[in-house]
């Protein structure tokens, strides 16, 4: 039995106008990273980024893939007030972090308190995924 989730997941196009804020990511991107450990170690790598509207153009979604560096999905939905719940989910780390995001002309600022390795430990970051 086949079951189609892809077309029951991926909308053509948003619900309404509240999704501007990430919506202007929706596409595919290929990037060059890098990460910075807290004792100051940088890794490097390439990766891949798909975002798309989803749940009948309420959300949106994308997924990250970095080869061996890191893989996962975020689901980001409005609230209504400016605010956004975003969630991420990397099963390479076993991982699921609740944030909230919002615009700080011109940036977007994501910030939450991350879990696992990172338990209790602040975030934030912008739109290029840089930590102010």
């Amino acid at each position: 039995m086949s079951f189609p989730i892809a077309d029951l997941l991926i909308a053509d196009r948003p619900a309404g106008n509240d999704l501007d804020l990430f919506g202007r990511f929706v596409g595919q991107w290929e990037f060059d990273g890098t990460d910075f450990a807290a004792d100051g170690t940088q890794t490097r790598y390439t990766g891949r980024w798909d975002f798309a509207y989803v749940l009948g153009g309420r959300a949106i979604q994308d997924v990250l893939y970095c080869a061996s560096v890191e893989h996962g999905t975020t689901v980001r939905v409005p609230r209504g007030d400016g605010v956004w719940d975003v969630v991420w989910i990397t099963p390479m780390h076993r991982r699921v972090t609740q944030l909230e995001a919002r615009e700080d002309d011109p940036r977007i600022m994501i910030s939450g308190l991350a879990d696992g390795r990172h338990r209790g430990r602040a975030i934030r970051r912008n739109r290029h995924g840089q930590v102010p």
